[in-house]
């Protein structure tokens, strides 16, 4: 009679080892969906929108995501050129050609929560506001806000398209 040459021992060695690299493998995957979930669990989403109507005319940057937005720079690009967000006085005198009466606040190095609108540019006077509107047909405007999660995923948006990005850093 021959001998097996895979003993018992062996065999229940082998089996142990299949059955702890499966398990690894598992608990690989499953903590690859809970790090996934983490990050989408707190996904910030941007929009602006420019209002023009009884309330006069604005501009409002929303969160629409379900996590905060960390806001690290923005920009205002009017025929090519490109200001910053406190040049807002510079924009109004290149497309209006004078002044007009406005409130702004910036949204660079904010914190934007869940839910979150600030206007970052109104006019309220409706006089103005017609004046600006009309102005506006013979110039391009784009905003572009970059911004990131808590997980430092960033994105810029700029008009309503959403570009993922390295970093926020110039």
């Amino acid at each position: 009679m021959k001998k097996s040459s895979l003993k018992p021992d062996l065999i229940i060695a082998l089996m142990a080892l299949v059955i702890g690299i499966g398990t690894m493998i598992v608990y690989v995957y499953q903590a690859r969906i809970m790090s996934k979930q983490q990050h989408a669990s707190v996904w910030p989403f941007l929009e602006v929108s420019i209002s023009q109507g009884q309330l006069g005319t604005y501009i409002s940057v929303e969160n629409k995501g379900v996590g905060p937005a960390i806001v690290k720079s923005t920009k205002i690009e009017v025929d090519s050129l490109t200001y910053q967000e406190n040049q807002i006085d510079e924009i109004i005198l290149k497309i209006v050609g004078k002044p007009l009466a406005h409130h702004y606040t910036t949204v660079a190095n904010r914190v934007m929560k869940s839910g979150e609108v600030i206007r970052l540019f109104h006019i309220e006077n409706l006089q103005e506001a017609a004046l600006l509107d009309s102005a506006m047909a013979n110039h391009m405007l784009r905003l572009s806000i970059c911004y990131c999660s808590i997980y430092d995923e960033c994105w810029t948006v700029s008009g309503n398209k959403l570009t993922p990005c390295e970093s926020c850093e110039e």
